[in-house]
């Protein structure tokens, strides 16, 4: 997958002009160091790099993970800011060189050495990549579970982004499963009822929707749908309460999805 580099949030047009232009000059980068040792870092600043990493810029560079940029070592320094200062210190030392009578001469400094880090959660990773480009692109947090929902004939959630065409899909009675994970997830009480309910937002392959636990539901499942927390949701096509005066005006009765477990 191609994705622009000015697309990941927190990489601006400067950064981009400067791994493009270090890019012109010398090629494809053979490694980290490489990266470090080329770039001007002035433009393609420490936030620049995170959200580099984060999105998956490094991953094929070699000699290093994501997790590996974050650590932190003996001095409570980020390998991302070792390996910023290697960087400048190289690229001035280079220029210094070229300015004097032994500019021939290869610039001697020596590399860091990048520590090993423990792995990170494949959901946090996946989590800060798509919080950087929008989209999960080196897996889906789903993944494990696709034959699961495949089992479980879980309808697509995209379904539920145009209603009228849902409920002239559906017919009332029908059952239904959607399966996702929870990206977000709020408790708050009802202004006229004074009651909680909890507002979630469930995704799955293929987008999102925001579904509403309340009710006798909520004491039940309350702890369950936390952020992050991969859920199956079991409910129906149901009538949504209709007052006496609509009933009596002859108004149309509405169907909704209602969750039951």
């Amino acid at each position: 997958i191609r994705f622009g580099l000015g697309g990941i949030k927190g990489v601006g047009d400067t950064a981009v002009e400067a791994i493009v232009n270090a890019r012109d000059k010398g090629g494809k980068f053979k490694d980290v160091f490489d990266f470090f040792e080329r770039v001007n870092l002035s433009s393609c600043n420490k936030k620049a790099i995170e959200s580099l990493v984060y999105g998956g810029a490094f991953d094929n560079i070699g000699g290093i993970t994501r997790e590996q940029f974050f650590a932190t070592g003996k001095k409570g320094t980020t390998m991302i800011e070792v390996l910023m200062r290697y960087g400048n210190m190289y690229q001035e030392s280079k220029s210094s060189m070229q300015n004097s009578l032994f500019g021939d001469m290869g610039v001697e400094i020596q590399k860091p050495t990048i520590d090993k880090a423990a792995p990170w959660d494949n959901l946090y990773k996946l989590r800060n990549e798509k919080d950087v480009v929008g989209m999960y692109i080196s897996a889906h947090p789903l993944d494990s579970y696709r034959v699961l929902l495949k089992a479980m004939n879980a309808t697509n959630i995209s379904e539920l982004q145009n209603n009228e065409e849902f409920l002239a899909k559906y017919a009332p009675g029908t059952n239904l499963n959607f399966g996702g994970i929870v990206t977000s997830s709020e408790e708050k009480i009802g202004m006229k009822s004074g009651k909680p309910y909890i507002v979630m937002e469930v995704e799955d392959f293929s987008g999102s929707h925001s579904f509403t636990i309340a009710g006798k539901l909520f004491p039940v499942y309350r702890n369950m749908f936390l952020a992050n927390s991969f859920v199956l949701i079991s409910g129906e096509i149901k009538e949504r309460y209709q007052r006496k005066e609509d009933k009596d005006a002859g108004k149309p009765v509405e169907y909704s999805f209602s969750i039951n477990k």
